[in-house]
């Protein structure tokens, strides 16, 4: 290189006696290598300086791609745990509202079968106040009977028999005539009376043990035979087994004032009852072939007393019924009546 050649000149030079061409190669070789010690250690440096700045900007772009890393890593788990937040507010609110629901539900199940309780005591005790009305007026029409058949109808038939011994051979003639024939209408009234008595006693005497429906109306249809000419029909059907006792009676006196309506307003030449059971219901219908009557009638008629006693006596059964008449064409009842006994209802 160029720094010993100038150390090997200055070395020739101080051996032939040179010494201050010596000296001065001698400066210039130091001043030559510090130069290129100093050009050396600047292109360390600077290679040093490269390699740091490289290192850096790798340290960096290192650090960045963790920081993004970490940003990348934050964000998904914000993303995360802002879904499951999401899902776990979601189905904590779904569980609650389908707890609320089911609570609801369960509120107004509750609260039906409360109510269907309460409706059930209340339906037991309209029964039970129903059946004590029933015997209470069936009690009462038994002693009004035994007033009428054990007092009046004794006393009747007491001055019945003293008529009858009264001697009518001195009223036969001359103007006596007529005051027999007076005695004989005082008389055929008195046994009218005494008849209507017994009548009367027998209709109002309601004695479970011996009262059927069936039976009833047998009796009844052949007694109206007997006193008119009128074609009356009478069908029943899947009654084998009858009604509760309180049920009958009260259907008879049912079918009762209808027959005496048709008997008395009706003009009819022939009436059909039909009873016919239907599982827990009794249908029965009451028709004729009189003079019917309008609309304008039937509702009049729903106000008179018959109807009234009637509507009364069907609410204490719980049933319903309807009107079908036309004028010319006859009137038909057409009732529907749940069948129940006292310890059904009870239940």
């Amino acid at each position: 290189g160029a720094v010993p050649a100038v150390e090997n000149l200055a070395e020739f030079y101080d051996n032939i006696g040179e010494s201050s061409k010596a000296y001065k190669l001698q400066i210039q070789a130091g001043a030559l290598k510090d130069s290129m010690i100093n050009t050396e250690k600047i292109k360390t440096i600077e290679r040093l300086r490269t390699v740091y700045e490289t290192e850096k900007k790798d340290h960096q772009i290192t650090e960045e791609k963790i920081l993004s890393e970490k940003h990348r890593r934050e964000r998904n788990l914000f993303l995360i745990i802002s879904l499951l937040s999401i899902f776990l507010f979601g189905g904590a609110f779904y569980v609650f509202q389908q707890r609320s629901r089911i609570r609801l539900l369960l509120t107004k199940k509750a609260e039906e079968k409360q109510r269907e309780k309460l409706q059930n005591l209340l339906s037991t005790e309209d029964t039970r106040f129903t059946e004590a009305i029933i015997h209470s007026q069936a009690s009462e029409r038994d002693r009004i009977a035994s007033e009428l058949h054990d007092g009046l109808g004794a006393l009747l038939a007491t001055v019945k028999l003293m008529f009858s011994s009264i001697n009518k051979d001195h009223l036969d003639d001359g103007p006596q005539q007529l005051e027999r024939e007076r005695f004989e209408n005082a008389f055929q009234l008195l046994d009218s009376a005494c008849t209507e008595v017994r009548r009367i006693a027998h209709d109002l005497k309601s004695d479970a043990t011996d009262f059927t429906l069936v039976h009833a109306l047998t009796d009844l249809k052949n007694n109206i035979i007997k006193s008119r000419p009128i074609d009356f029909q009478l069908s029943t059907y899947q009654l084998e087994g009858g009604l509760p006792d309180t049920m009958e009676l009260e259907i008879y006196r049912i079918i009762q004032e209808l027959i005496s309506n048709i008997l008395k307003h009706a003009d009819a030449k022939s009436i059909h009852i039909q009873l016919d059971r239907m599982d827990d219901t009794l249908h029965l219908i009451v028709e004729d072939d009189g003079k019917g009557m309008d609309p304008g009638a039937m509702k009049n008629a729903r106000k008179g007393i018959g109807l009234v006693n009637i509507e009364q006596r069907l609410n204490k059964l719980g049933g319903i019924y309807q009107i079908d008449s036309q004028p010319g064409r006859g009137t038909a009842f057409l009732f529907e009546i749940p069948i129940y006994t006292y310890a059904e209802a009870s239940r």
